[in-house]
């Protein structure tokens, strides 16, 4: 019968970090498939300078805004279906995996070739490149200021979720 009861807990065990590994990638999926399309065209010198003329309060990207929205979202579903300690458990997870995976989403998109367009749609040998990257780091002072700011905000929306362990983010030293 400890035999059974054993075999009974390690499943259950077994199952239940099944399902918060699960979790954990259905974050990890949507911010590498979709919401990393945002990445691209994003231009932290300019957002600098649009920043400093709106009154310099800090306003992410597109991207960084919608990886906390949809961290959130989820966070406000799960936050009631799990156990603390699950719940902590998860987040614990879901953040290690932002903290890698949005450094390296930035600098994949920076590494991208420029894309190519037609100009002409009559003569198909007529491509013109785009002439810039899909994205770039910034390269003044305000821009790259303004990009970890924007990541740092990100770090503490994430790190503000109620019930969850503050994880002790990384992106922004890689980053800078």
């Amino acid at each position: 019968l400890l035999n059974g009861l054993d075999q009974i807990r390690k499943e259950y065990t077994d199952h239940n970090d099944s399902v918060l590994n699960k979790l954990v990638s259905i974050i990890g999926n949507l911010v590498e498939r979709e919401l990393s399309k945002k990445i691209h065209g994003t231009n932290f010198d300019e957002r600098a300078k649009s920043c400093q003329l709106a009154g310099g309060s800090v306003v992410c990207c597109p991207f960084l805004e919608d990886v906390a929205s949809h961290t959130k979202r989820m966070h406000q579903v799960i936050k009631t279906l799990l156990r603390p300690d699950h719940l902590i458990d998860t987040f614990s997870r879901i953040f290690a995996l932002l903290d890698t995976k949005i450094p390296a989403l930035f600098i994949a998109a920076a590494n991208q070739q420029p894309v190519f367009q037609k100009q002409d749609t009559n003569s198909p040998k007529n491509h013109s490149q785009k002439g810039q990257p899909c994205f770039s780091f910034p390269s003044s002072d305000e821009g790259k200021r303004q990009f970890l700011l924007e990541v740092e905000k990100l770090i503490q929306t994430l790190n503000g979720l109620d019930s969850v362990r503050p994880w002790d983010f990384t992106a922004t030293k890689v980053l800078e």
